[in-house]
Parts: structure tokens; sequence; C-alpha cells
């Protein structure tokens, strides 16, 4: 067999290994719960779309800075406001975690359910709490951007 066959070959196959190859949501070990299932690919698409949103993130902090202060006051908003779409995702990866964790380690052991109800039932508690602080929080983006937009749109009016 001639060189180029070999390469061509060769070639060919490494791009059918490439193709075969598990994807990361194919690699999670599938719990037989299906709780401990959906709870592992909540946890991995959040941690994939955080990852992304991080990206994106830095992607608009590096945005060349425009002299208009009304433009610069918009991506300032728009800025906070993805910040704040990172912080809720973290907040939900934190909480699939540590539910996650505590259903593992009460079918583990028989003797911590009591504590372990108590750690959850609290985190619960903190959980919403945050939850709550963040749509109040994005609340007030929205309310101030609409303001900021407001004025951008109004100068096409003057």
């Amino acid at each position: 067999m001639s060189w180029w066959k070999r390469a061509f070959l060769a070639t060919g196959l490494v791009a059918l290994m490439g193709c075969a190859h598990p994807t990361a949501h194919d690699t999670v070990l599938r719990s037989q719960d299906p709780v401990i299932a959906r709870l592992d690919q909540g946890i991995l698409e959040l941690n994939e779309n955080l990852a992304h949103l991080r990206r994106h993130i830095a992607d608009l902090k590096s945005l060349p800075i425009l002299e208009d202060p009304l433009i610069q006051q918009l991506r300032a908003f728009d800025l906070s406001a993805w910040q704040l779409h990172e912080q809720q995702w973290q907040l939900q990866f934190e909480h699939l975690t540590f539910i996650s964790d505590h259903i593992r380690r009460a079918q583990a052991t028989g003797a911590d359910r009591t504590r372990l109800r108590a750690e959850w039932a609290r985190r619960q508690q903190e959980y919403i709490a945050a939850l709550q602080q963040v749509r109040e929080a994005r609340h007030e983006l929205e309310r101030q951007r609409f303001l900021i937009e407001s004025q951008l749109v109004q100068r096409y009016f003057e």
C-alpha cells in the first residue's frame, strides 16, 4: 500500500475516533436513582453554561469604550445584568451540588439523616433568600436600564 493511501486511512481513522469520543454529557456516571441522575445532569449543564457565560462577560468587558456617557451607562447595566445572571446560576449550581451530596450521604448512612435533613432545611431557606435578593437586584437593574435607554431614545425625538 502506498504512503498516501496509508496517510489517508490513518487520517480517516483518527477522524472516526474523534467523532466516536464521548461528550461531557456521555461521560457523567448515570445514577440508578432518577433524582440523583437529574441533579447530576443539572449540575453538568449549569457548569457548562457558567463557563460560556463567563466567556461572554469577558467579551463584554473587552469592548472598546465609547465616548457617549449614556451608552457607557447602558453597557454598564448590561454587564451588571450578565454578572447577576452568573451569580444566580452559581447559586443554583451550589444548591444542586449541595442537594446531590446530601442525598448521597443520606443513602450511604442512616445515622446522620436527621442532621442532614436539618442542614438541608437550613440551606433551603438560605437559598430562597438569596434568590429573592437576586430577583430584587435584577428588577432594580432593569428599572435603571429602562430609564437610561429612554434617555438615549429620547434624543431622536428632540
